[in-house]
């Protein structure tokens, strides 16, 4: 194993530069840095974690690194490894480790291992594709063994079930039994037991003169949630509803089962459920709907330990071994299906409301696919009519002046409700709220007064509820050349931005066309393509500035010191931005960094659970999230009734039950977002989507866009505002897209033209 002496050696170097290095105590040089770097990777040198063990030669400890517990399977095998090691190495202590999946975790946890020269090893990885960390493992001469995963053509002790003997048999078993709609879902295809399960299922198929339906796989994390995605994406977006579907994961199993019921449907005999599991060791994780292999968990883990004992014991002439062990799984157990075409319940109506709801997948897939269950308890018919956001505003001014009464519920912005309340578009909720026992605890804090009511009284219920956060890509910001790049050429840290000046100082390293050496294009996205998004990256820069578009009356005031700084911040921001952010909407931006054309993007955190897709998403590991410089705004949408509805009681309860507890975790699954707490304090969703604690919390900092007044004290129409503010700043956005400079002299003269016309209101 090589030391600190080693690397000194081979980098030319004292060791106490290494040292330094390795510590960030001095400022070293780019040449010298790039010298140890190499010399690092060259040796596999690995920090010690800790002196006293390595003097001491190997300590008695097994590794055992797992993804985690919640998958029965695992639990399963784990408590076989340590059963086993009670009988046979009662002298080696077992330290678990879980790593939720998250590459990181787990290469800290394995170099700790390393580190403290521990006796054995067993690892069921999460990033096998990652060859110089089992090449570091493989120069540690520590034994151990991998299951399930490992890098291709890597020779080592390796346990593995046959998961394309498996998906064959059962798919094939089926195909000639006459059906055809059998779906698959895996988690991802860079793990070998899912890419096998795929070609079983694919040959069999194939052999077996079956079509492949590509809208019948579904690849995504283990995890109950999105099993619940997959199980609505079969209700939604395929011809017939499968009657056969087959997991690679119990806990996608549980959430597929969890979507179907949902939707009312029989999954016990209308369908059928398999998944792979130990169901003969199982007991405990009994269900009739969900049909399970009998995969010998503890045979998995007592191999896996008895082969890493025989090389703890005999390193040297031991040979690696591999075992492929198969599931004892008899096609002839397996029920059929009726193989009828499940439709859903047909429902006789009561009733039927109209609701205006955002032409977009957040509001209206997510909210369309949960209906059935409104439909089950109150037998009352939702028509969506669907608005794109920048529309709604508009059509909600023009839906009234007009006397219509044919839609009962709007969808409003936080910011729109005092004006609408004031104009009398809205119904009061107050004697409906009684009537209905609204209960009105378990929302976010403060959430009932900034989104529903207005002078004491209330108006709407909070439907999404959310804020700013800027996403990162973690891994470019600490990568070790251009962390230290950037220090030489800044003389500051490169770290997430805390001011805006920052904030445009990172993006302009990490854009391409200012430094050839970024791994990413542009510096960072951002939407600005239509007034209400401008002002919504307008106005943190603007409160880090201590100034605000309105006095402290309500008055507009848009000529002022600060108004100028936070415009010329956010022109010149553009300068880094993806060229065509003035005609993107905002899932486009974040699209953008998805597909890992940016280093940054500040995006409203409803919006980035396409980031966990890890399919389309190519920053699924790679990323992190923080609060955004300045103040973020507090934004999201909520439900009112018209004022001119008829339908009044039916109205209130749809939106009763679209802001209630019973739809927030299904709703947010699917990429809306719930104003209810327990949302945020529900374990499951924060493994899916782990900035939300940390979007709770910047909720606390986030502030509202205030409502302007007019000189007599009225309330001014902030849409109106807003898109006169958005057609004055749009040519100077256009000239800085266009590569031409904008000076703050410029910029001021048409603030001082913008508060002219302003006055006019």
């Amino acid at each position: 194993m090589a030391t600190i002496k080693d690397v000194a050696l081979e980098a030319g170097v004292s060791i106490g530069t290494v040292s330094n290095y390795l510590n960030r105590k001095t400022n070293i040089s780019e040449k010298t840095a790039k010298k140890i770097t190499e010399a690092i990777q060259k040796l596999n040198y690995v920090v010690q974690s800790s002196g006293r063990e390595l003097r001491q030669g190997k300590i008695n400890v097994l590794g055992v690194i797992f993804p985690n517990i919640s998958e029965p399977y695992f639990e399963k095998v784990i408590s076989s490894i340590k059963g086993y090691m009670d009988l046979h190495g009662s002298r080696y202590s077992i330290e678990i480790a879980l790593t939720d999946h998250n590459p990181e975790k787990e290469e800290t946890v394995l170099l700790n291992y390393i580190g403290r020269n521990v006796s054995g090893i067993i690892l069921y990885s999460c990033q096998p594709g990652r060859q110089e960390i089992f090449q570091k493992l493989e120069n540690s001469k520590i034994p151990y063994v991998l299951i399930d995963r490992r890098p291709k053509k890597l020779d080592c002790n390796f346990i593995y079930m046959d998961n394309y003997a498996l998906f064959y048999k059962v798919v094939k078993h089926y195909c000639e039994a006459g059906y055809k709609d059998i779906a698959l879902i895996t988690g991802p295809l860079e793990y070998d037991e899912n890419q096998y399960a795929l070609d079983g299922y694919r040959d069999a198929l194939g052999v077996s003169g079956v079509p492949l339906r590509e809208e019948y796989l579904y690849h995504c994390k283990m995890i109950r949630e999105n099993g619940f995605r997959a199980g609505i994406h079969f209700l939604q977006d395929t011809r017939q509803i499968p009657n056969i579907l087959l997991t690679t994961s119990y806990r996608l199993a549980e959430g597929i089962r969890y979507a179907y019921a949902w939707n009312h449907l029989n999954l016990k005999d209308d369908m059928k459920l398999i998944t792979t599991g130990d169901s003969l060791h199982d007991v405990f994780y009994f269900d009739e709907s969900i049909k399970k292999t009998y995969r010998s968990a503890y045979e998995v883990g007592e191999k896996s330990s008895r082969i890493l004992l025989e090389n703890m014991e005999s390193p040297i002439v031991f040979e690696k071994q591999q075992y492929c062990i198969q599931d004892t799984f008899d096609p002839g157990s397996l029920e059929y299906p009726k193989g009828k075409h499940l439709k859903g319940n047909e429902y006789s109506f009561r009733d039927c409301i109209r609701v205006l709801l955002l032409d977009d997948e957040n509001a209206i897939s997510g909210m369309s696919s949960l209906l059935v269950d409104f439909y089950e308890k109150t037998r009352i018919r939702v028509e969506i009519v669907r608005v794109l956001p920048e529309h709604m505003f508009d059509y909600i001014e023009e839906y009234h002046k007009s006397g219509r009464d044919d839609i009962d519920v709007f969808l409003i912005d936080i910011s729109w409700r005092p004006y609408m309340a004031e104009s009398g578009y809205l119904l009061c909720l107050e004697e409906l709220a009684q009537r209905h026992s609204l209960e009105r605890e378990g929302f976010i804090p403060h959430a009932l007064e900034h989104y529903g009511e207005y002078k004491g009284k209330l108006y709407a219920l909070p439907f999404m509820v959310c804020t700013q956060l800027l996403f990162y890509r973690r891994d470019v910001f600490q990568d070790e050349y251009l962390v230290r790049k950037f220090e030489e050429q800044n003389m500051i840290p490169l770290r997430p931005p805390v001011s805006w000046a920052k904030y445009n100082t990172i993006a302009r390293f990490f854009t391409r066309s200012f430094n050839p050496d970024s791994p990413v294009e542009y510096g960072h996205s951002m939407s600005v393509s239509y007034p209400e998004e401008l002002i919504c990256n307008l106005m943190p820069r603007l409160w880090e500035q201590k100034g605000d578009l309105y006095s402290e009356e309500g008055y507009i005031q848009c000529d002022t010191r600060q108004v100028e700084r936070a415009v010329c911040n956010l022109l010149e921001g553009l300068k880094y931005a993806v060229p065509d952010e003035l005609g993107q909407r905002p899932i486009s931006t974040l699209n953008h960094f998805i597909e890992g054309k940016t280093a940054m993007v500040n995006v409203y955190y409803n919006y980035a659970t396409g980031i966990q897709d890890w399919v389309k998403s190519k920053v699924t590991d790679k990323f992190g999230y923080t609060h955004l410089p300045g103040n973020p705004v507090l934004s999201g949408w909520s439900l009112a009734l018209s004022r001119h509805t008829k339908k009044a009681e039916s109205a209130f309860q749809f939106i009763q039950w679209a802001s209630g507890m019973e739809i927030s975790v299904p709703h947010t699954i699917l990429g809306g977002q719930s104003p209810k707490l327990s949302v945020y304090q529900n374990y499951d969703l924060v493994t899916l989507y782990p900035w939300l604690p940390k979007g709770l919390q910047e909720m606390e900092n986030a502030r509202l866009r205030r409502a302007p007044i007019s000189r007599n004290g009225g309330i001014l129409s902030e849409k109106l505002v807003e898109t006169k503010i958005y057609q004055y700043l749009r040519p100077l956005m256009e000239q800085t897209v266009w590569g031409q400079s904008v000076d703050r002299e410029q910029v001021a003269q048409v603030l001082r033209d913008m508060q002219r016309d302003m006055m006019q209101l």
